[in-house]
């Protein structure tokens, strides 16, 4: 599974959250890449109650899981915990599907220079 998000802001602030900012990460790249096909929003009416539980709950990863095993569509939208207005969210892209050859880098800037974007 590779993880997205609809916005550069999104996701500079989901890293920033889950992973220590703190530690260099000289290798860290933000890229914006190009896929196939609009990412399919996951119904909100479908959302187990407690997907806003950090950490996730098994109930949040299943429905990941399932899609992903399903391979029925490339991409994903999922709401994001942390800015759950639905203006932005994740997009979950799945490294098995056929589509995801015909993915692009569109561009790509190392963590020190996003300020050049």
């Amino acid at each position: 599974m590779v993880y997205t998000a609809s916005t550069m802001s999104l996701a500079i602030l989901e890293y920033v959250a889950h992973v220590n900012p703190a530690l260099p990460r000289p290798d860290l790249v933000l890229m914006k890449i190009g896929i196939t096909e609009k990412a399919s929003p996951y119904p909100d009416s479908k959302l187990p109650k407690d997907w806003q539980v950090i950490p996730p709950p098994n109930s949040t990863r299943d429905i990941g899981t399932n899609w992903a095993r399903s391979s029925n569509t490339l991409s994903l939208g999922v709401p994001s915990v942390l800015m759950p207005t639905g203006a932005e969210f994740n997009v979950l892209l799945n490294p098995l599907h056929a589509k995801m050859l015909m993915t692009n880098v569109v561009s790509q800037n190392p963590s020190g220079s996003m300020s050049a974007w």
